[in-house]
């Protein structure tokens, strides 16, 4: 068992389980994993804690109907929360506290990450390969990949609406972290590109990992056969 000191409460995770706030996911139906991290502090008013919600949405808002152990109070600290989605309900983890030092947030933010990814994050990154692996193309964010690259828009015409997405494949593939985003940007043609926003987007983390596993000593050569046909984005 692995325990992690997370305020008022701790953060237990074993080979079966994630448990906070006494509620617990099963680690094998864990199917989303989100965090938001705010630049700057906000000053209002949240409950501290977790939340066990039917509607697995993250929104800082939303925050004040979170149900779990309580303490309203004005924050002017930037927010670091964790959330970890399961089949029927999902753990909404705060790591931060009013006035708190930038550095401190951080540590005890990525003390926290670091145990959950871990624990799950390691997993879905495995689960979204597999799904390559069998053709199938994922979309997290606006960013589609499939076993033989990734959707990418060109430069955007006066007409953009009418742009349509061409599939970089990954020998032509490069990333460039920027802040909470990935860029991902075709080599051969810079103006294709798209970005992976990982900030309060569901699997933003696990994207970014399944990419970066992939480009890393070139594993896409790992994932055989053909892709599907174009998806559709918005």
């Amino acid at each position: 068992m692995h325990t992690v000191e997370v305020g008022q409460h701790k953060l237990e995770l074993s080979d079966s389980r994630i448990r906070y706030g006494g509620y617990e996911i099963p680690l094998d139906q864990v199917r989303g994993l989100n965090v938001i991290r705010s630049v700057e502090g906000v000053r209002e008013r949240f409950s501290w804690g977790l939340a066990i919600l039917s509607n697995p949405v993250l929104a800082i808002p939303l925050f004040a109907a979170l149900v779990g152990p309580s303490s309203r109070r004005a924050s002017i600290a930037p927010a670091r929360f964790i959330g970890v989605r399961g089949d029927s309900q999902s753990l909404r983890i705060n790591c931060g506290w009013a006035f708190a030092d930038i550095e401190e947030l951080d540590a005890v933010f990525k003390s926290v990450f670091d145990s959950i990814w871990q624990a799950v994050g390691e997993k879905l990154t495995a689960e979204l390969i597999s799904d390559l692996e069998k053709g199938r193309t994922v979309t997290i964010g606006s960013i589609s990949v499939c076993r033989d690259g990734v959707w990418l828009y060109g430069k955007r015409s006066f007409l953009s609406w009418m742009d349509k997405p061409a599939l970089v494949p990954w020998h032509d593939i490069t990333t460039t972290e920027v802040e909470t985003e990935l860029c991902i940007q075709s080599i051969s043609d810079p103006s294709r590109r798209g970005m992976l926003t990982i900030n309060n987007v569901e699997n933003g983390t696990v994207m970014e990992a399944a990419i970066g596993h992939l480009l890393q000593d070139g594993n896409w050569k790992k994932l055989n056969g053909s892709a599907e046909a174009q998806p559709a984005l918005n």
